[in-house]
């Protein structure tokens, strides 16, 4: 059987990276500006509401140790 939701994301990462590049050419810096800001505001929360719902922080601590080393 094939991965179908990895083919799906393949394919909707390459959609964006495309539509992207085409579009975002196009676009006032300041609202690239926005659209970053709003994405990176995006993550943090849902970084932080899978950070409050973890069971070990110890964990997730040595993870992120980890993760800025080898970073």
């Amino acid at each position: 059987m094939l991965p179908l939701g990895a083919m799906m994301n393949a394919g909707a990462i390459a959609a964006g990276g495309i539509l992207g590049l085409t579009l975002g050419r196009r676009m006032p810096e300041a609202v690239r500006a926005c659209i970053f800001q709003g994405l990176g505001l995006s993550v943090l929360a849902v970084g932080i509401k899978l950070t409050l719902k973890t069971a070990s922080p110890v964990i997730l601590i040595t993870s992120i140790v980890c993760g800025a080393a080898l970073g």
